[in-house]
């Protein structure tokens, strides 16, 4: 499967950065990584919707500033990277 990683950058990062992990959670996103400036928030490609993603209350309705890169990770079989 294939997955995106997006890397976001929240201005200022508390309290923002749980509540957006908490919204992207109930739209799909499956796993996060906090940053010091954001965090990293994972995906499956086909479940991904961006419209839906920027339409979360904390997009909308919170004074944060938000951006974000989106990547592309390439499935691997982990098992014999490791």
């Amino acid at each position: 499967m294939v997955y995106l990683e997006l890397t976001f950058i929240l201005n200022p990062v508390e309290p923002f950065a749980e509540i957006l992990i908490s919204e992207l959670g109930e739209i799909g996103f499956e796993s996060f990584v906090e940053t010091e400036t954001g965090f990293q928030a994972y995906i499956p490609k086909d479940l991904f919707d961006e419209e839906q993603m920027l339409q979360v209350d904390t997009w909308v309705e919170m004074p944060c500033e938000i951006s974000y890169q989106i990547k592309q990770i390439e499935e691997e079989n982990w098992n014999a990277v490791w």
